[in-house]
């Protein structure tokens, strides 16, 4: 069983490469760090099933399935408050601009035609490109076959190619 003092040096030298990975897949800096915390609390309730010679794998499986979940919840939300304003019952309300700028590191136009990207391909590419995975750990983290990471991340690529050369 791991120790406590174990999981809290995981937990300090994991959580900001973590929150990088999720704040690239949810898009908002505050979010990914509620995900990154809720999955260590995950992990540490699940810490009788977690190998603890390679934790990672099983660690950032957890986190991208939070972000998983939690933008399926978003977008059940925001399916829902499309419906209550076409009906008028509530005025429709747009976020501004700004309030949607990328609060990472990194070209804010790549982040923003990231998050139009399939879930599956955004976190192959994020995994692949912004945190140097190799192939055969993207797929074990994403629970996925090699191929499909490969598959996943040529889809990724290309669709963003296809956008960048729209905007310029």
């Amino acid at each position: 069983m791991v120790e406590h003092v174990q999981f809290v040096a995981l937990f300090r030298a994991e959580y900001a490469k973590l929150c990088r990975i999720a704040a690239r897949l949810v898009h908002d800096r505050t979010l990914a760090e509620e995900i990154v915390s809720e999955s260590m609390l995950t992990v540490w309730r699940r810490r009788d099933h977690v190998d603890w010679d390679r934790p990672f794998p099983y660690l950032y499986r957890v986190v991208i399935n939070e972000c998983k979940d939690t933008l399926e919840i978003a977008g059940k939300q925001r399916a829902l408050q499309s419906k209550v304003a076409t009906l008028d019952v509530v005025p429709h309300q747009r976020t501004a601009a700004a309030a949607v700028e990328p609060r990472v590191a990194g070209d804010a136009l790549v982040l923003e035609m990231l998050q139009d990207l399939p879930l599956q391909q955004r976190s192959v590419v994020v995994l692949r490109v912004f945190e140097d995975m190799a192939e055969v750990d993207v797929a074990e983290v994403l629970g996925i076959s090699v191929g499909s990471v490969k598959s996943h991340y040529s889809r990724g690529l290309a669709a963003l190619r296809t956008a960048m050369a729209g905007s310029l």
